[in-house]
């Protein structure tokens, strides 16, 4: 294999600018308007469902994917039906999705308490892996608190992997072997 072929292409790192681009897009627009951001991103993953659904319908007749014809019938239609009432009800649904999120974050902090504490790192592991413990117990019964940070936090996120994507697409170029 010549050295050229192992070296990441220019489209590949122009695609991984874009990328990132995107990433970077998403998340000021989560920080500059919270609530719209997250209602059209609801509802791209409505559209979504329902091409989706139509592609697994298509499945049946085309015969590419090794499943039986009911369970494409039947995950096609209820993809369908989820991508409809998605977009119909893109507030809703983005209320639901933030609730669930808050208590995915919620579970993960208090889990992160039990392994501080657990890992044996003394009495300050143990005082630090508590107060994690209730942090995620405060956020579990409080998830007003997660949504009003969610968006935030997703904003921030979302740019620092966009800048981390493009740099990453420039230094896998760099870093290729000549």
């Amino acid at each position: 294999m010549s050295s050229s072929a192992a070296q990441p292409s220019r489209p590949h790192t122009l695609l991984k600018v874009i990328e990132g681009g995107i990433w970077i897009l998403l998340g000021l627009s989560l920080l500059a308007n919270p609530s719209a951001t997250t209602e059209a991103v609801v509802k791209l993953i409505g559209v979504f469902l329902i091409a989706l659904g139509f592609y697994l319908i298509a499945e049946i007749f085309v015969g590419g994917l090794e499943v039986a014809w009911g369970w494409l019938a039947a995950g096609g239609i209820f993809a369908i039906i989820s991508g409809l009432v998605t977009v119909n009800n893109s507030q809703a649904m983005a209320i639901v999705t933030a609730g669930v999120l808050a208590m995915l974050v919620a579970s993960a902090v208090m889990v992160v308490g039990i392994m501080m504490i657990a890992s044996g790192h003394g009495v300050f592991g143990t005082i630090a892996g508590i107060l994690v413990i209730l942090l995620g117990i405060v956020l579990l019964f409080n998830p007003v608190a997660m949504f009003a940070a969610l968006p935030i936090v997703g904003g921030v996120l979302a740019i620092i992997a966009g800048v981390a994507v493009i740099v990453g697409g420039f230094r896998s170029r760099q870093e290729a072997p000549a």
